[in-house]
């Protein structure tokens, strides 16, 4: 846990910091998220994140976590099929096991997507043996909650440090929230439709 933990360090400029989180991140990815085999092909770690045959990243993705350091607000913008949800992922789950307190807000286009989103992190929490190993002894043992004492639902979870994540739809109420950090993820996106490059323009302008 000790390379995620690197950029929490208030002795770095804020550009050692974003490289510092990007390295995290990607070391993050890399060893708690990513299946990994042995020298036959055989698999010997899948924590099941990813859906569907594992593929590297594209290098624009190390682009996201340095941004969220240096920048107090950021826009991310890549094409369909570009994993760009999983890459706020890989961040959120670093963000609220590194730093006690860390609430997290995801927002997306419909509830479904956002039970989804939560479901993949929260399975992560629960079942993934090297984070709840590593991750686990610096907040005093269990990274979950006892019954009663935090949230533990599909779209909000609380951990034992404090920190947590709430998904919601783009378009439910959002006065209120007071995160620490706030993602907006795919808000126009329509499975019945598809969306003209004006309206995608138009709703790009308005958020920037």
């Amino acid at each position: 846990g000790n390379a995620g933990l690197q950029y929490t360090s208030r002795h770095l400029t804020p550009h050692e910091r974003a490289d510092a989180c990007t390295r995290g991140v990607r070391f993050f990815d890399h060893w708690y998220l990513t299946p990994q085999f042995d020298d036959d092909g055989d698999e010997i770690f899948n924590p099941l994140f990813y859906e569907g045959p594992w593929l590297p990243d594209s290098p624009l993705h190390s682009l996201f976590p340095h941004s969220l350091i240096l920048h107090k607000f950021s826009a991310g913008v890549g094409p369909r099929g570009f994993a760009k949800t999983y890459g706020i992922g890989k961040e959120v789950l670093p963000l609220i096991l590194t730093q006690p307190g860390h609430r997290v807000t995801y927002a997306t286009s419909t509830n479904d997507l956002t039970e989804v989103f939560g479901g993949r992190c929260k399975h992560q929490i629960e079942f993934n043996p090297r984070i709840n190993d590593d991750f686990g002894p610096l907040w005093g043992g269990a990274l979950k909650p006892n019954r009663g004492s935090g949230a533990w639902g599909m779209s909000h979870f609380d951990l034992t440090n404090r920190s947590g994540l709430f998904c919601t739809s783009a378009e439910s109420r959002q006065r209120g929230m007071r995160p620490m950090t706030y993602y907006l993820d795919d808000p126009e996106y329509d499975s019945k439709q598809t969306t003209s490059m004006e309206v995608i323009r138009a709703n790009a302008e308005i958020l920037i």
